[in-house]
């Protein structure tokens, strides 16, 4: 199999998984929709969830319906365009969808990471130091996406060629350290807090903030593997690349959609919290001093 006809296929099969994962993300925002909305308890992050849903969903669309414009213009409408597929898609990369897709794909990322990294903040007792150096790595990913698009923006350039290819790679690579340091950060947390409070409350309570699917769903594993898998593709060529990279925008919204849906039903975490504070009196409990700990009992 040619190259070219294995970077064709999997970005096929990358468009129709990005179409059916984006029909999961409607879905759950619609949901999550009702259930903010049916809420009696009227709050302004109740607000802004709504706001930030609709515009995942709407960089989201963009994304998809360009991708699939660009599907069509080079499949169907010039097929027999000299280089094929591959030749028409790079010819005409800087193409006003393809920016557009471009942009909203950047957008998608940086409100991604910036939920992931509010929510490390708010699992970590409000502690600026204890993210701080996430807050570095976001702003910097955040700098080399804009220099990549406005790199391959520039007369006779694009994205997939000169230093723009480099701020592409740099942005990924620090998108994946983010979200690793991200889904580290919160899935230690939450396991610490079970193994501490497990001696003070019953299981039941515990379960819906630090059960297996809580900590998955809350340190955004998922799109930590998804970014984890497109750095590996890219570093090694892999025809899989076009495939990830065409599904990866579907995880920059279900992830974080997710844990609003948590949100809106009730048990995620939040600084609407009853907090327990209890000191240790037990060797196993290791600290001798007041631990305070916070279990979200309604939407912010």
């Amino acid at each position: 199999m040619s190259e070219q006809l294995a970077n064709e296929r999997s970005l096929y099969v990358g468009n129709a998984v990005s179409s059916v994962i984006y029909g999961m993300n409607v879905m759950l925002y619609l949901q999550t929709y009702h259930r903010l909305s049916v809420r009696t308890r009227k709050t302004h992050p109740k607000t802004f969830y709504h706001i930030y849903g609709a515009l995942l969903l709407l960089f989201l669309t963009l994304v998809v319906a360009t991708d699939q414009l660009a599907g069509q213009l080079a499949w169907i409408e010039n097929r027999d365009y000299p280089g094929g597929v591959q030749g028409y898609l790079k010819a005409h990369a800087t193409a006003w969808y393809n920016t557009l897709g471009t942009v909203a794909v950047i957008s998608l990322d940086a409100m991604s990471n910036a939920l992931m990294l509010y929510r490390c903040y708010l699992i970590w007792n409000d502690s600026i130091s204890a993210v701080l150096a996430l807050l570095v790595l976001y702003f910097a990913a955040v700098a080399m996406s804009i220099m990549m698009m406005l790199e391959g923006a520039l007369p006779g350039s694009n994205i997939f060629k000169g230093l723009a290819v480099q701020y592409g790679i740099i942005w990924i690579a620090l998108t994946v350290v983010f979200n690793i340091f991200i889904t580290v950060m919160i899935s230690f947390r939450l396991i610490r807090v079970y193994r501490r409070l497990k001696h003070v409350l019953p299981t039941e309570t515990l379960k819906p903030y630090t059960s297996t699917v809580a900590i998955i769903v809350e340190s955004f594993l998922p799109f930590t593997i998804v970014n984890i898998a497109y750095m590996v593709t890219l570093i090694k060529s892999s025809p899989a690349e076009v495939a990830i990279a065409a599904v990866w925008p579907n995880f920059c919204v279900l992830a974080p959609q997710l844990i609003i849906f948590r949100v809106a039903s009730g048990v995620a975490w939040s600084k609407d919290t009853t907090h327990v504070t209890f000191t240790t009196v037990s060797p196993e409990l290791s600290d001798q001093s007041s631990i305070d700990y916070r279990v979200s009992v309604e939407i912010t």
